[in-house]
């Protein structure tokens, strides 16, 4: 079966348990994939049903955060895999991972993820909503107690109180 997953690390040539306790993840999605090349807040991204979304806190934020973000989409080939519930440790379906390595045997290069996330927006398989506001106040915690964790945070910690403000 044919799997997606989504990185901001060039030249992998092989998905390796040994730099994730012991499994690797993937998804039979190429939307979903793309979604974890956003590395700019804790993730956003989730499904419903059959469609992903996106939640977005301030207006603008996915395009200020995804646009001219670059990253690798590789894709493997395996029988070896298991389904993830749809749950708290991953906030979408289409998720699998397996126990053992995977060779990859393609690399697609993703030059802007904003401009790929649009053709999803187009066909209607990825929607952009604004939460309510008990979600959006979660979700602003979130941020401000992972600050030190992100991988590619705003420039300091006063830029996050912005989004308190909204």
């Amino acid at each position: 079966m044919r799997f997606y997953h989504g990185s901001l690390t060039d030249n992998i040539e092989e998905l390796s348990t040994q730099y994730s306790n012991g499994k690797i993840c993937f998804t039979s999605s190429r939307l979903v994939a793309l979604t974890y090349l956003s590395k700019a807040y804790p993730n956003m991204f989730r499904s419903d049903k059959n469609v992903e979304v996106y939640d977005e806190i301030v207006d603008g934020l996915l395009e200020s955060v995804t646009k001219g973000q670059s990253g690798f989409i590789y894709i493997i080939e395996t029988d070896d895999f298991c389904e993830i519930v749809h749950g708290p440790a991953c906030g979408h379906n289409h998720c699998f991972y397996s126990t053992r390595n995977a060779k990859v045997v393609k690399k697609e290069k993703i030059d802007d993820l904003y401009k790929e996330l649009l053709k999803y927006i187009q066909s209607g398989e990825f929607v952009v909503v604004k939460p309510d506001e008990q979600r959006r106040k979660i979700m602003i915690e979130n941020i401000l107690n992972n600050y030190e964790k992100l991988e590619k945070p705003l420039k300091n910690k006063r830029d996050f109180m912005y989004l308190l403000e909204k």
